[in-house]
């Protein structure tokens, strides 16, 4: 006997095995309980997700001579020709080779005549939409009012390109793309059944190359089968099926964050070297950006497309970029993907493009910008090239520390400090990190939670707490001295602001969990912080020459070559 590809041996034969299209079978299955059949239906949808395989499924059943459980028997005469595709009240066209009017003309002739043996005469037209505008037209009456014993099933991945008049006189279903876990579960079950032993790195590598198609996915496999016969590795899906591996941008993330121009020359050598496509390397790239911001912003690794052999990996390289940077090199890649195509000379624009990502500088935070020209001696900053605030004196900057590494050998994420934080934040009690929270824990037993002091405590002291503040956080501790502690009820500190000072009370309000954490520090409490306006009768008059002398002011309008408009 012959050999049978996947894609056709395991094909749904029932609607419940058709995969990842419910929404689709649940309905015709209940149409067909309550005897309200279309004479015409329209599947639409990307290539590969079942949508012929559901009309012949539907087909069999509408002819079926036991049909149960609203399934076709698929033991009876009628089943078996249609499943062989050799029935003579069941016809599949390819709309692609049967596109013109006279092949149209030839069905209105022959719908006219009954089943031989069924109960009716279905038409499949896969690729409807390549018919002509005449055949089309040719269709219309026909379709709207076909005999008794007539159902038509049209099959389209560009329904757009169908005119108005023929989506109209049929029942239109949109199948969806297959969800990865979807995929993987039935390639894990064709391979149990078939003997094959493969990782599950190689499974979500084929899933994902799949893009949403389950024969795709099949079709993959079999590919991969043939290849390494039952025992089937992720490097043997990574080289036949030329996908960059996870380890490649691993490494690529460590070597962009540290600046290393010389290592991303060598990575692309090396990428060329193994003959990837350098179009679907920077897919992979925007994928993984994509990847390190979903796990950087929500911490949920279910919402990732990777094994789970790569989860600490993964979390060690999104613990190295700010959620803010990750967006910019999501977009920096999408844009590349863009004009790649356009490239004459592809290997030199992703060389530029990636010198580009090495020059990357991080985010600043707006407070850490004007905190920055506040600092300096007289308030007189400059703004340098990488958003960072210097004083003028010494805005050069300082030549960075290279680390050297083996580019030829997967990089460690383990034990690596984060060089996107500035010195005032590896001090700021408001964004420290887990791994330092972690080791201050295991150095020392903590000592019990001592009780919450008195709201005179908290008055008493706040002065020096807002100074406090004002060391680590300058316009942050300015404000929280322009307000006093009010109540005390609980563990929830309100305090209170003049009502002149709505903005202060606003910019504080936002900082409300830093400002908690800055609480603990000084008084070794935790509180919850919340803010309030009132009459504090602290109304500070201020005129124009003071706004206008103000040295932040004055470092503002210089480096942003600014006016003052009244």
């Amino acid at each position: 006997m012959a050999y049978q590809v996947l894609s056709r041996k395991w094909r749904p034969q029932l609607f419940e095995d058709v995969i990842g299209q419910q929404h689709v079978t649940s309905t015709l299955q209940n149409s067909i309980e309550q005897n309200r059949l279309a004479h015409a239906y329209l599947f639409t949808g990307p290539r590969g997700i079942g949508k012929t395989t559901t009309a012949r499924i539907l087909a069999k059943y509408l002819n079926c001579k036991n049909p149960h459980d609203l399934n076709p028997c698929n033991q009876c005469k009628n089943c078996k020709e249609i499943t062989a595709g050799r029935s003579f009240d069941v016809l599949e066209i390819d709309g692609a080779s049967n596109r013109g009017i006279d092949n149209i003309r030839e069905i209105r002739e022959v719908v006219k005549y009954p089943p031989s043996d069924g109960n009716y005469k279905i038409y499949i037209v896969d690729e409807v939409h390549m018919l002509t505008k005449e055949a089309f037209n040719a269709l219309l009456k026909t379709l709207e009012e076909p005999p008794a014993h007539v159902k038509f099933v049209f099959a389209t991945t560009e329904p757009e390109k169908l005119p108005a008049t023929i989506i109209s006189r049929t029942q239109r279903f949109d199948f969806k793309r297959i969800p990865l876990p979807k995929i993987i579960g039935l390639l894990q079950k064709i391979c149990e059944s078939e003997d094959i032993n493969i990782s599950e790195g190689a499974l979500t590598l084929i899933a994902r190359k799949a893009d949403g198609s389950m024969r795709d996915g099949e079709s993959l496999l079999d590919q991969a089968i043939s290849f390494s016969g039952d025992e089937i590795s992720d490097d043997d899906v990574t080289y036949i099926l030329g996908i960059v591996s996870y380890e490649l941008y691993l490494r690529l993330s460590e070597i962009l964050h540290d600046h290393d121009v010389p290592a991303v020359l060598e990575l692309i050598t090396e990428v060329m070297s193994a003959g990837h496509d350098l179009g679907e390397f920077l897919n992979g790239l925007a994928d993984y950006w994509r990847n390190l911001l979903v796990l950087n912003s929500t911490d949920e690794y279910a919402l990732l497309e990777v094994p789970d052999s790569y989860r600490g990996d993964f979390r060690e390289a999104a613990s190295l970029y700010d959620s803010r940077d990750l967006l910019r090199l999501l977009n920096l890649t999408l844009a590349a993907q863009h004009q790649f195509k356009d490239a004459k000379n592809q290997r030199i624009y992703v060389e530029n493009f990636l010198l580009k990502l090495v020059h990357f500088t991080e985010s600043v935070d707006l407070d850490e910008l004007v905190g920055g020209v506040e600092d300096t001696p007289g308030g007189s900053g400059e703004i340098g090239t990488t958003g960072r605030i210097s004083d003028s004196k010494t805005s050069e900057k300082a030549p960075s520390k290279k680390i050297k590494r083996d580019v030829g050998k997967k990089s460690s994420f383990r034990n690596r400090a984060n060089p996107l934080k500035t010195p005032e934040s590896d001090s700021d009690p408001g964004q420290e990190t887990d791994k330092k929270e972690a080791a201050e824990s295991d150095k020392t037993k903590p000592e019990p939670e001592s009780e919450v002091p008195a709201l005179e405590d908290f008055q008493g002291n706040w002065e020096d707490f807002a100074e406090f503040v004002h060391e680590k956080k300058p316009i942050l501790g300015e404000y929280l001295s322009e307000c006093k502690p009010n109540s005390l009820r609980g563990k929830i500190l309100e305090v209170m602001f003049d009502h002149s000072l709505t903005f202060h009370m606003k910019s504080v309000e936002k900082k409300s969990r830093q400002v908690e954490k800055f609480i603990k520090k000084y008084f070794d409490v935790e509180v919850r912080f919340k803010c309030r306006t009132g009459d504090m009768g602290q109304k500070k008059e201020q005129n124009d020459d003071d706004i206008i002398d103000d040295p932040i002011t004055q470092a503002i309008i210089k480096n942003f070559d600014g006016k003052i408009i009244n």
